[in-house]
């Protein structure tokens, strides 16, 4: 498995191609992972939602438009953060993102005065041991 500092190398060397190719009409995204992904999505209103390995934001966005109270991205990217940063800048989104190692979020997630409520993992999940 690769250390961090490699995956963090990779993923921001390829922030701007993924941004392209994920938001593309076409994309996987937005027409196979999506409509998964909001059939299993419970109630968010009122509730703080974490989107871990969140990238550009794609997801977090997306997730936005069911109204939690708060919504956190966390990545390990800083590149695929900034691109998330200006579009929520664009879009006026109440979205906060976060540079960190999703993989280590357990201690940060569990705290009382996080009180997360669901966290979505998509992409990424692969990598975590005992997460929550």
């Amino acid at each position: 498995m690769k250390n961090n500092d490699s995956i963090k190398k990779d993923w921001n060397s390829m922030a701007e191609a993924y941004e392209t190719f994920n938001n593309s009409e076409d994309s996987y995204s937005y027409n196979i992972e999506w409509p998964c992904v909001k059939q299993l999505l419970p109630e968010l209103g009122k509730k703080t939602v974490v989107d871990l390995g969140c990238g550009t934001g794609i997801f977090t966005f997306l997730l936005e438009g069911f109204a939690p109270e708060q919504i956190i991205g966390i990545d390990l990217s800083e590149k695929m953060l900034n691109i998330a940063k200006v579009k929520a800048g664009k879009m006026s989104s109440k979205a906060e993102f976060i540079c960190y190692d999703a993989s280590k979020c357990k201690e940060v997630i569990r705290m009382p005065v996080m009180k997360i409520h669901k966290s979505i993992c998509q992409e990424c999940g692969h990598r975590f041991n005992n997460m929550l």
